[in-house]
């Protein structure tokens, strides 16, 4: 029986990521077969298609997983409570953890609507919402999109810059910024 949490499934879903992945950091997405994936993958086409309709849903898995990480390092820890900066800098961590596919994601190369996605995560949008849009609905509507933008700026640049600064560093910058709007 073949179960979606079988091992084997999740090993060779995990070989055409890898191998989309290496794919895309060469070529653009649209330029990339199913063939060509398979090849990349030792896996064959046949399995592919047991699995997925095209490579662009093996990339919207891998956009998906991605996403679900960030908002699970967005969760306060209810042991620690964290604050927003211990937040960002787990959030942080984990994309410099995964530049290779946080590169990907950021660039024009494939997903254009990722920057509305990673700052949709709830949590992200809780405390902009609560500790960062304060004053009238038209400043909070500026404030909260000049933060976001900017935040997102940030990010992208040092990602571009392959992470030259620590997450702890990058999140200490990033919110001695925010300070005057907190």
């Amino acid at each position: 029986m073949n179960k979606p949490n079988n091992r084997r499934v999740q090993i060779t879903k995990k070989m055409l990521k890898e191998s989309l992945l290496e794919l895309l950091e060469q070529t653009d997405i649209s330029n990339i077969s199913v063939r060509s994936l398979c090849e990349a993958a030792n896996v064959n086409r046949s399995t592919f298609y047991k699995h997925y309709t095209s490579q662009y849903e093996v990339f919207d898995e891998m956009q998906n997983d991605f996403l679900l990480q960030i908002e699970q390092c967005f969760q306060p820890d209810d042991a620690k409570n964290a604050s927003y900066q211990e937040a960002l800098m787990k959030k942080l961590s984990y994309m410099k953890e995964n530049l290779p596919l946080c590169k990907i994601l950021i660039g024009n190369n494939v997903a254009a609507d990722f920057r509305t996605q990673l700052l949709n995560v709830p949590y992200i949008r809780q405390e902009i919402a609560h500790d960062i849009c304060k004053g009238t609905k038209a400043e909070a509507k500026y404030r909260k999109e000049f933060i976001i933008s900017g935040c997102y700026s940030i990010i992208v640049r040092w990602i571009e810059e392959n992470c030259t600064e620590s997450p702890a560093q990058l999140s200490s910058i990033i919110y001695n910024i925010l300070q005057p709007y907190i």
